[in-house]
């Protein structure tokens, strides 16, 4: 009984590093996968953060439990600069296919809305303490991707789409959006 439990252990713990792994990221629910091949062509992001929760709270009790009106700003600017990453990334690795851009003002053939519904951003203590991935932020959400007349043309679900832990925040929001342009990526080509 004693070389059992142990042994139950390590198997149990080989089981969950593995099924995370499964049943994370982005799923294709419908639509065109190869819209990434369209070359010279352009897609807006957006993100909607209407109906996120943060930690498992409104975005509006964890805003207002991080310091209220200061702690909203540095997080819009944390999304902002997170939407470039994701954009940066994207059109490294897609080559000569559609480009990303985050300008509203561009005249751009398709939107893509990444709508978070929930947000963990992450521990710098664990990334500092633990190290190896600990403390990395991940979210779910959707992907939503129109043409310019507004017809459906990819819908992607987003199971704890995570990033490489990092010791601040920023960095930590940043690398899961780049992370999510390369799993995003990866997914529309299989």
């Amino acid at each position: 009984m004693k070389r059992l439990i142990p042994t139950l252990i390590a198997t149990l713990f080989a089981i969950s590093a593995i099924l995370p792994a499964y049943a994370s990221g982005p799923t294709v629910i419908r639509g065109n996968k190869a819209i990434y091949k369209e070359s010279g062509k352009t897609c807006l992001i957006k993100y909607d953060t209407s109906e996120m929760m943060i930690e498992e709270k409104s975005s509006e009790e964890y805003i207002k439990e991080h310091g209220g009106e200061p702690f909203r700003l540095e997080l819009e600017g944390v999304f902002a600069e997170s939407k470039e990453h994701f954009a940066e990334k994207w059109n490294k690795l897609v080559g000569d296919g559609l480009k990303m851009v985050t300008n509203s003002s561009a005249n751009a053939d398709y939107i893509m809305t990444i709508k978070f519904t929930s947000l963990n951003l992450g521990s710098a203590a664990l990334a500092v303490t633990i190290g190896f991935g600990a403390g990395g932020s991940y979210f779910y959400g959707t992907v939503d991707v129109k043409n310019a007349s507004g017809e459906e043309s990819l819908y992607v679900t987003v199971a704890k789409q995570t990033g490489r832990s990092k010791t601040k925040a920023l960095k930590r929001m940043n690398s899961l959006m780049e992370c999510f342009a390369d799993d995003l990526l990866k997914v529309l080509k299989k």
